[in-house]
């Protein structure tokens, strides 16, 4: 119960804290969905999870929440560490919460701003904590905010729709047919994106779970796109989301590896763009 309750102390009052979902993580962990070894700690200044994944040659750490106590957040990573040896794990990467789907990395600068859906959001004072603990940075991570696209895009996009191949068929990607080809996009993300460098894959149940009928109706229907192949399979797709009022978030855009040299992240992007300044 320790385990919830120190986020409540670090965030309280801070209107960019995004509360986390007690019986969700609870039933990642009791239930144990992703069949990985876990090291659980918490004392009064921080708390973390150890996993390793079955097969994995690396730990990971996840649920990484700290005060600005060096102190603690050491003793946390000393145990996590000796506790990797004994399981025959020398290498530790984290923040991970089991897998990028559900969370990971910690954020770096513009403290003053709202973080973007799905991205982390954390105390500025992380990352020192971390590297006084024998941290280092692996990966960067970039968000852009674009207040416009030039003009040049737009007749490119305009181009790109003129002279695109009629194997393919961009269609809208509603609420529907999320629901409707979630087992395909989950077989396609998994196909797609597990050679980035930190993707680990989620089991298909805890997928539906996360990623079943509320996440379909988040879906911005005006921007978001599929790609279908004559034999109507998908072969690309993006998600996109109304970040605020008069601001679309690109989260996710995807190409099936089979149809990657046939320009259809181009064609993703110029079917947006000739939408994009009627709705944003």
């Amino acid at each position: 119960n320790d385990f919830f309750l120190l986020p409540k102390v670090i965030y309280k009052d801070d209107p960019y804290y995004n509360q986390e979902s007690e019986p969700e993580i609870r039933n990642l962990i009791e239930g144990n969905l992703f069949d990985a070894e876990m090291f659980e700690y918490t004392n009064d200044s921080t708390r973390g999870l150890g996993i390793i994944r079955k097969g994995d040659d690396t730990a990971l750490f996840g649920y990484f929440e700290t005060l600005n106590d060096t102190n603690g957040s050491q003793d946390f990573f000393k145990r996590l560490e000796s506790w990797a040896a004994e399981m025959g794990v020398t290498k530790i990467v984290g923040p991970i919460n089991f897998t990028t789907y559900l969370g990971y990395r910690i954020k770096l600068n513009h403290f003053d701003k709202k973080p973007f859906l799905g991205e982390p959001y954390n105390k500025d004072y992380y990352q020192k904590i971390l590297e006084e603990a024998g941290y280092s940075i692996d990966q960067y991570y970039h968000s852009y905010r674009a207040v416009d696209f030039p003009d040049e895009y737009y007749k490119y996009s305009k181009f790109i729709q003129e002279h695109k191949s009629t194997e393919f068929s961009v269609e809208k990607l509603d609420a529907n047919v999320w629901r409707k080809y979630i087992n395909e996009f989950y077989s396609f993300i998994d196909q797609t994106f597990k050679l980035n460098k930190f993707y680990y894959p989620m089991p298909a149940s805890v997928f539906n779970l996360n990623y079943g009928a509320i996440f379909a109706e988040m879906i911005d229907s005006d921007t978001s796109r599929v790609i279908f192949d004559n034999e109507g399979r998908v072969a690309a797709f993006t998600l996109m989301f109304k970040e605020s009022q008069g601001t679309m978030l690109i989260k996710t855009v995807g190409v099936h590896p089979k149809y990657q040299k046939n320009n259809l992240f181009n064609l993703l992007l110029a079917d947006i763009l000739s939408t994009f300044k009627e709705n944003y």
